[in-house]
């Protein structure tokens, strides 16, 4: 994405989502505006409303490329960090999508994902793995009705998979 839609897309998730919230939260006073931002974060799950997250209340893993060399377990700061490559869900948020922002060294790094439903996917892709398995079984065993049933489920599976992808049940 080059640099000019990369910053449209932040300024329209300010916009659209965090401007508004922090609005929403100085006029129940609830914060002190100007609130410094270093991250900001909106949770998007199926059937509910969005949940912005500011700074402290951002929850996410990310990946960097460090400026220093780091051991494990090692506590580090924005200084240590040349740049975000990549940004996560932390397991608690992982059925929902995500925009997270995060502010270091006077850069934002924005990630964003929409596949929804993911602990629910990976449950039926075991299920599907499951039926591949004993497909292989039945046509090793010569029952070929039943390794047709067994790669119908697991094509059923797969596809249930999709939907749940794009926010279906």
């Amino acid at each position: 994405m080059d640099q000019q839609a990369y910053e449209g897309l932040i300024q329209h998730v300010f916009d659209v989502w965090v401007n508004p919230e922090i609005e929403r939260r100085a006029s129940a006073g609830l914060i002190k505006t100007p609130l410094p931002l270093f991250a900001v974060q909106i949770i998007c799950r199926v059937g509910a409303n969005n949940e912005v997250r500011l700074n402290s209340e951002v929850k996410a893993v990310f990946e960097c490329k460090p400026r220093r060399a780091i051991s494990a377990g090692e506590g580090i700061t924005e200084k240590d960090i040349e740049e975000i490559t990549n940004i996560f869900l932390t397991s608690e948020d992982e059925d929902a999508g995500h925009i997270t922002v995060i502010f270091v060294n006077g850069h934002a790094h924005l990630a964003f994902d929409f596949q929804y439903n993911t602990r629910r996917i990976k449950e039926l892709l075991e299920v599907a793995r499951e039926f591949i398995d004993t497909a292989g079984l039945a046509l090793n065993a010569g029952n070929q009705r039943a390794f047709v049933e067994n790669q119908f489920r697991k094509i059923q599976k797969s596809e249930s998979c999709m939907g749940l992808g794009k926010g279906g049940g």
